[in-house]
């Protein structure tokens, strides 16, 4: 997987690339990639240290 930089928008860093790990099944791992438009509309809460960290 190429590593892609991270957007910047508002002087917050948001993620290009989400990898959600499904905790029901072992090795499942789904990648979203996460275009300019749908990264504004996310609430800041998501890119907090606590929120990262889950």
């Amino acid at each position: 997987m190429d590593y892609e930089e991270p957007k910047v928008f508002d002087g917050m860093r948001r993620p290009s690339l989400m990898v959600m790990k499904n905790p029901l099944q072992e090795g499942y791992v789904t990648e979203v990639t996460v275009n300019d438009l749908a990264a504004k509309s996310f609430p800041d809460s998501m890119f907090t240290q606590a929120a990262l960290a889950k």
